[in-house]
């Protein structure tokens, strides 16, 4: 006999030994999966719903299926959304300033005590800011309570957000879009420092961020051969609408915007300390080193606080 033929007759054998319980197996498959539903975990029939040949039980599973494949989806989505580059950070952000502005509506309207805590607390006072610099973060988040101010913000985020991140990384971007914020506040610090009337001047706004991702994409057109013009004349622009729009701190805008450039310049400098690492080790040393210089700059601001005059108690 050869092999074909004593692995035909194998095969044979191994049928009719194991045939009943093959069927028994398939059998139990079918029903457990098209008719018989005892648990929530099992099989639906055709139509979605399950199927109890014996009645349903008197009392149900603590836990329903359907809310937790819908979580299970979610997950999957999410996660399938980050994998994938898609904008995850930039999402937060607004969903972030939104949810904030509206709250901001309601302490403006419905309790004004509210809405001026929450501004002392939340809102860049260079004055303050030695005493509370959770400013640095919060202001990113808060807008002025006109419509304008947040619709203009996001709708430039969302501009520049989108292919950045997926340029850079989640992680990378979130960290270029923080540095950047804060570096707008110590825009502000040094505006104060050389006019002092800017030392009770309060700033809201996600500008300074949003600049510090303008100047990124500046240094990676600039390094890719893109031809930067068309962002140049933007940028020119924003800066000089202060010059024609009252209220707007370009301090903040040129603060972050120089920021934005330098950290980016670092993440995909040649220098030797920075030679052979990974792009996470790169972001580590030059976010670390970024933010040292800008704790250095508003510690040497704060220095020059006034004491006497407009000098508020804490």
């Amino acid at each position: 006999m050869t092999y074909q033929g004593s692995l035909l007759a194998h095969d044979t054998r191994s049928f009719q030994s194991g045939a009943a319980s093959r069927l028994r197996r398939a059998l139990k498959y079918y029903w457990g999966r098209e008719q018989y539903n005892p648990t929530p975990e099992y099989g639906q029939t055709t139509n979605g719903s399950p199927y109890y040949p014996y009645g349903a039980p008197e009392q149900p599973m603590s836990s329903s299926p359907q809310p937790n494949r819908q979580m299970s989806r979610i997950r999957s989505r999410l996660r399938l959304y980050w994998l994938n580059d898609g904008p995850v950070i930039t999402t937060i952000i607004t969903v972030l300033c939104v949810m904030v502005w509206l709250l901001e509506l309601y302490g403006y309207y419905l309790n004004p005590s509210f809405y001026e805590s929450l501004l002392n607390n939340g809102a860049f006072i260079p004055l303050l800011v030695g005493h509370k610099p959770w400013m640095y973060i919060t202001s990113m988040f808060l807008h002025a309570t006109n419509v304008t101010h947040i619709l203009f913000n996001m709708l430039t985020l969302w501009t520049v957000g989108p292919v950045l991140e997926r340029m850079m990384g989640h992680w990378r971007y979130l960290t270029l879009y923080l540095l950047s914020g804060v570096g707008g506040g110590a825009g502000l610090l040094v505006s104060a420092v050389i006019r002092p009337a800017d030392w009770l001047v309060s700033a809201v706004g996600a500008s300074g961020a949003i600049f510090g991702l303008f100047g990124a994409v500046l240094v990676v057109y600039k390094r890719s051969g893109t031809d930067i013009r068309s962002l140049l004349v933007f940028v020119g622009i924003n800066l000089a609408m202060p010059l024609f729009v009252p209220g707007i701190a370009w301090q903040d805008h040129v603060g972050g915007f120089i920021v934005g450039v330098f950290f980016t310049l670092l993440l995909n400098s040649r220098a030797r300390f920075l030679r052979g690492k990974s792009l996470n080790t790169r972001m580590w040393i030059s976010g670390l080193l970024v933010l040292f210089l800008l704790i250095a700059v508003s510690l040497l601001c704060c220095g020059y606080r006034p004491t006497n005059g407009i000098m508020m108690p804490f």
